[in-house]
């Protein structure tokens, strides 16, 4: 098999538009592609379920020591293999415990119906702007025990870092970064009082966890491992949730009859929202390092290489998927849930599944509650990025009033 029978470009305009279109030309024709760059060393992409599923289930193999992007860089924390990786994961699970996250949907419901109250006398608005975009931030930020007087910094600082970490310059993205380690580093000094003097007094919250849970040194977490988690926990647990729910808006709105059939069995919400993990996966591809060299489908992979686990593309093999390039909410819910590959695989499984789920399904029961008559006023705006399906604008109108 050719490693490059077809002109497959990650960063092009036209890919990024529409990734779906070149995903299916390349699962076709070449499933292990090869993308060569002048001056650049090579990147490949699997864009096979099968393939995908095996490189996420052997993180040996398939390492994340170097990076889950393109340039060849050592992240740390999470993004690392185990024993180091193990360390992290251990910090962060209790906060995704089913309890706890289960508990939170009462107030993701407040937090969505006060962003609606806001909306829905001007008679339209922007699903992204106005909605998809603010309430993850406030629902990590409630998470994170911030003080919603500093919910608005909270939402500009994601932005601003996750513009800066697609810009590619890493001066630009340290000083996004530097907000944020400041607040947290004076939250954690708070907090770390509080404990000291009264810890009875101290909130069963992430802030909490972070602080008490003990290494497995035997030691607290200092603050040079807890600052990557709480930005990780602001990025990772906020434009993903976004995009899902412009994703998912989009395709309903779209096609009207779909959006009548959740407004009138909201039930279906949930399906909804697992459909477009699968159908528009918000994270499209994560790159591995194979440490030995590999043949897939005959194509030889040295030692060393930057190889894209392409989410995007394995959620719509037609191996695996009767109809794949038609949204549908008629899936089966739970097959749906073990079977796409949205959230990853294996041992970098994304932590906050749980919670982006519920979030998806509450924001969505919410709006087709308040707002049934909702259409589309244009064609969306998409994000223009090689790793991120989603939208950056949704122009929408409705005819309810408060």
């Amino acid at each position: 098999m050719s490693s490059q029978p077809i002109d497959y470009d990650l960063f092009s305009e036209d890919t990024m538009v529409d990734p779906a279109f070149y995903h299916r030309i390349a699962r076709e024709k070449c499933p292990v592609h090869r993308m060569d760059r002048k001056g650049e060393h090579p990147l490949y992409s699997l864009l096979r379920y099968e393939d995908v599923l095996n490189q996420l289930r052997n993180p040996k193999l398939w390492s994340s020591r170097w990076g889950q992007s393109p340039p060849y860089v050592e992240e740390g924390g999470l993004r690392s293999d185990p024993p180091q990786h193990t360390v992290y994961r251990r910090l962060l699970n209790p906060i995704f415990k089913a309890r706890r996250i289960n508990g939170m949907e009462a107030k993701i419901s407040e937090l969505a119906n006060g962003l609606v109250d806001s909306m829905i006398d001007k008679g339209e608005g922007d699903l992204y702007s106005d909605f998809a975009a603010v309430l993850p931030v406030h629902v990590m930020a409630e998470l994170l025990g911030v003080d919603p007087d500093r919910w608005t910094d909270f939402r500009s600082w994601s932005s601003e870092f996750v513009a800066a970490l697609g810009s590619g310059d890493p001066e630009r993205e340290a000083a996004t970064r530097k907000p944020i380690y400041e607040y947290f580093t004076e939250l954690l000094d708070d907090r770390r009082s509080l404990l000291a003097r009264v810890p009875e007094e101290s909130p069963d919250d992430v802030l909490n966890i972070l602080l008490t849970t003990e290494h497995p040194d035997g030691r607290p977490y200092n603050d040079e491992e807890i600052l990557p988690l709480t930005l990780l926990l602001l990025v990772g647990g906020t434009d993903t949730t976004t995009f899902t729910l412009t994703n998912c808006m989009f395709r309903l709105l779209e096609r009207p009859a779909l959006w009548r059939q959740v407004t009138a069995d909201i039930s279906l919400c949930a399906s909804a929202i697992e459909e477009s993990l699968r159908f528009d996966s918000p994270v499209i591809g994560t790159f591995r390092t194979n440490t030995e060299e590999v043949t897939i489908r005959g194509v030889t992979i040295p030692e060393g290489s930057k190889v894209r686990a392409t989410f995007g593309s394995a959620n719509r093999d037609e191996d695996m998927w009767d109809d794949p390039d038609t949204f549908r909410l008629d899936r089966d819910l739970q097959e749906q849930r073990g079977k796409h590959l949205a959230f990853g695989y294996g041992t970098h499984y994304c932590v906050g599944a749980p919670l982006a789920r519920l979030e998806g399904r509450v924001a969505l029961e919410t709006l087709a509650k308040r707002l049934p008559s909702m259409w589309l006023r244009r064609r969306p705006r998409h994000v223009a990025a090689y790793q991120i399906r989603g939208m950056s604008e949704v122009l929408v109108g409705w005819n309810e009033r408060a």
